[in-house]
């Protein structure tokens, strides 16, 4: 009991603070916001339109119904698209994207072949190929097995395709929707993505920039005046002359000091969970494990706050170390995976990457969190590789998340362990 007791005390100093109080606020504005976004999944049919009237077309679409054909189950219509050289324009830039294998293109310094310098006027005119090939791009999205585009008649007022495909798997096609915020104040039409990708970008949000990186930077500094305080005379006469092994006092204040992160993410992920699952009627459980996650993750810091804290009674030391150890870890993930990629920002020198390679292995692998909280959301959400490969915003250097379990909580945990035995034993043997 008297352990409790310890933790009980370490809990109330965590949370009797009015920073705690002002967080819980904006967590509530922020559940309020994601309670007042509407969902309005779109129809096949309403989502083509959407998606290829851009040019100001006229779509007639139809499903095809005869059994025998090639492309039974799927839909076939006809696209009347104008003028002529705005869809000739398109076709053309979609071709200069495609040559360059991923390359980002500066439109206002790069030529685009066929079009003139300013970019106004079809100099080379492109081939009905190219057309066909234009539109084919604009259906990738819909995960055709099938697909056959013609054109059928072209003239300077436009062009006439006639399309038909029939999609591998429903379940892989994006269909578009429209979304409302700040309850119906504002509607957002989305062609390329579903209610499920919309609210996986909402938990990467919350998980991953709110809790996981201004939460925990938030942690840190509220936290990290814990063990300086311990140690002033007076309270630490007071705690030590309480019949209770040293070790265990400073783990009892360590874990008081996860608890405001903890109590954070229970508040914001919980409660926004609860709002996006009633307004979209997307239940993923996967963004309940980000608590725990995000947990561990303030953990691994605080335990470095709590070991300079120790050592050096100094609460600006310790927030300054603990901060410039996490970015500087989350960098060195960060520098390995580009070094090791191909194209990668900072080269190809094997040398240098075996480097980074050793010291990334033996090293808290902080920016992995971030990636295992991907993967968690996109599990969650059923975004799979290949419906992730079928979206046409996926650049070709996105990949999907690749999380190293055992090195995350493995390396991370025997850190852990080292910094907080290594502080227990000092703790331990340090007269006060």
């Amino acid at each position: 009991m008297r352990y409790f007791s310890l933790l009980r005390d370490s809990v109330r100093e965590s949370l009797d603070r009015k920073p705690l109080i002002i967080t819980l606020i904006f967590c509530s504005l922020l559940i309020i916001a994601c309670a007042s976004i509407g969902y309005e999944p779109l129809p096949m049919e309403e989502t083509i339109k959407e998606r290829l009237g851009r040019f100001g077309a006229r779509i007639q679409i139809s499903e095809v119904r005869d059994g025998e054909s090639e492309f039974a189950g799927g839909w076939s219509f006809r696209l009347e698209a104008g003028p002529l050289v705005e869809v000739q324009k398109g076709a053309l830039y979609q071709r200069a994207v495609a040559s360059a294998k991923g390359r980002s293109l500066d439109w206002k310094k790069e030529p685009v072949p066929g079009l003139s310098e300013d970019k106004k006027t079809v100099v080379d005119p492109p081939s009905d190929d190219v057309l066909v090939g234009y539109v084919a791009s604009m259906l990738r999205a819909l995960a055709p097995e099938k697909s056959a585009v013609v054109v059928e008649s072209k003239n300077a007022d436009g062009v006439v395709f006639g399309v038909r495909f029939r999609p591998k798997d429903r379940s892989l096609m994006f269909y578009g929707h429209r979304v409302s915020v700040l309850f119906g104040a504002k509607t957002i039409y989305l062609p390329y993505s579903d209610v499920k990708e919309s609210v996986y970008f909402i938990q990467k949000t919350l998980a991953g920039v709110v809790v996981g990186w201004a939460g925990v930077l938030a942690g840190i500094v509220l936290t990290a005046a814990f063990i300086p305080n311990m140690l002033q005379k007076g309270m630490i006469d007071l705690i030590l002359s309480r019949p209770v092994q040293r070790w265990k006092v400073f783990l009892m204040k360590y874990l008081g000091g996860l608890t405001y992160v903890f109590v954070t993410a229970v508040f914001l992920i919980g409660g926004c969970w609860l709002a996006l699952g009633l307004r979209s009627g997307s239940w993923s459980p996967m963004f309940l494990v980000c608590i725990p996650l995000l947990t561990f993750f303030f953990a691994a810091v605080h335990s470095i706050s709590a070991f300079i804290g120790l050592h050096k009674r100094n609460v600006t030391e310790a927030i300054m170390v603990a901060v410039f150890s996490w970015l500087a870890l989350t960098s060195l993930g960060f520098i390995r995976n580009e070094m090791n990629r191909p194209n990668g920002a900072f080269g190809t020198n094997r040398t240098v990457a075996r480097i980074f390679d050793v010291a990334h292995a033996v090293t808290p692998p902080l920016g992995e969190v971030g990636t295992a909280v991907e993967w968690f959301l996109m599990k969650g959400n059923e975004i799979t590789p290949e419906r992730m490969a079928l979206n046409p915003y996926t650049r070709p250097r996105d990949q999907y998340p690749d999380v190293r379990w055992a090195q995350l909580f493995g390396v991370t945990g025997a850190w852990m362990a080292l910094l907080l035995g290594l502080s227990c034993w000092t703790f331990t043997r340090r007269d006060y």
